[in-house]
C-alpha cells in the first residue's frame, strides 16, 4: 500500500509540470532570468514527508520553479502537495502559485520573493541613437497560445530588471517591505530601537546580508 502511494505521488509530481522549451542545450544554462547560474540537483519535500530529486532552478521572471529532464524544461504546478524545495542550500516554500525563499526563521520569519521583469531591446531614437522609455513593455512571462510558460534563453540585447521583495511573517500575518520606511511601520512599538540599529549599522535594504542581520536583531529584541 505504501509503495503504491509513493508511485502515485511520484507520477503526480512529474506529470504536474507544464512543458516549456524543447531542444535546448543542457550545457548552456546561462539564462539571466534564473536565480542561479545553472540548474542543480535539488530536493522536493512533499507534505506527506516523502522526497523527490530533480535538476531545478528558479525563474524570477515567471516566479516558477523550473525542472529540467532530457533537455525539456517544465514549470512546477503541484504547489498544493509541495512543502519545501531545497536548492543550493536554500529553502523555498510555496505561497499561492509562487515560491518564496525562506531565509530566517523565528518570531519574525524572513522570506524573499525573487521577482524580475525582462526589458526588451531599446527602440531606435532620433539621430540613430537608442532610447529606453517608460513606454517599453516589461515582459514578466512568456506564453504560447496554449497558455504554457516558456523558459527561453534571452537574446543578448535583453536586460533583466531585478525586483526582489522582502516578506516577514509576524503574529501569523505577512508584511512586505523594500525600504526602511516600510519596514519600520511594521514594528511601531520597536521603531526607535530598529531605527537606531539601521542608522548605526548603515543598513542597506538592497543588500541581503544587511536585511538578514536586521531581522536577526529584530528577533533578539522581540523574544
Amino acid at each position: 500500500m505504501l509503495k503504491d502511494t509513493f508511485i502515485f505521488i511520484f507520477t503526480f509530481i512529474f506529470t504536474s509540470f507544464s512543458p516549456a522549451v524543447y531542444g535546448q542545450d543542457e550545457e548552456d544554462l546561462s539564462y539571466l532570468q534564473y536565480l542561479y547560474p545553472e540548474f542543480t540537483n535539488s530536493v522536493v519535500l512533499l507534505k506527506n514527508g516523502q522526497t523527490q530529486k530533480a535538476m531545478m532552478n528558479y525563474n524570477m521572471a515567471t516566479e516558477k520553479m523550473v525542472y529540467i529532464k532530457d533537455n525539456v524544461y517544465y514549470d512546477l504546478l503541484s504547489y498544493e502537495i509541495t512543502d519545501t524545495i531545497y536548492i543550493n542550500n536554500s529553502k523555498f516554500v510555496p505561497v499561492g502559485k509562487v515560491f518564496y525563499e525562506l531565509v530566517v526563521k523565528g518570531p519574525v520569519t524572513l522570506f524573499i520573493e525573487h521577482s524580475a521583469s525582462l526589458l526588451p531591446p531599446a527602440k531606435p531614437g532620433a539621430y540613430g541613437t537608442k532610447t529606453e522609455t517608460s513606454s517599453v513593455t516589461m515582459v514578466s512571462t512568456y506564453g504560447s497560445s496554449g497558455g504554457k510558460l516558456y523558459n527561453l534563453k534571452l537574446p543578448s540585447d535583453y536586460k533583466i530588471i531585478l525586483k526582489p521583495v522582502y516578506w516577514i511573517r509576524k503574529d501569523y500575518r505577512m508584511y512586505s517591505f523594500v525600504n526602511a520606511g516600510q519596514f519600520l511601520k511594521i514594528f511601531p512599538d520597536k521603531k526607535s530601537q530598529l531605527k537606531e540599529f539601521i542608522k548605526i549599522n548603515k543598513t542597506k535594504f538592497d543588500k541581503r546580508d544587511d536585511v538578514v542581520k536586521l531581522i536577526n536583531y529584530c528577533n533578539s529584541i522581540i523574544s
